[in-house]
């Protein structure tokens, strides 16, 4: 991800809504956990350009699955 700071202002409150937690914070990413699971966010060195490429190594799609809407 070309901007961690973006990222986890977006996907923060996100994954907040079904009870994700923050778990872990570092210079270059932050992870969230809920239960045994946890998701990562990182930001690459390995990046060539600001553009999106979903051609390109890395996450292009992401789905979640939830027991009911309440």
């Amino acid at each position: 991800m070309p901007d961690l700071a973006g990222a986890v202002h977006g996907w923060g409150w996100l994954l907040g809504e079904p009870g994700w937690t923050p778990f872990q914070e570092w210079p270059a990413g932050r992870s969230w956990r809920l239960g045994p699971t946890y998701l990562v966010l990182e930001e690459s060195p390995a990046l060539s350009g600001r553009n999106h490429d979903r051609l390109a190594p890395g996450l292009n799609h992401l789905a979640f699955h939830t027991a009911s809407t309440g």
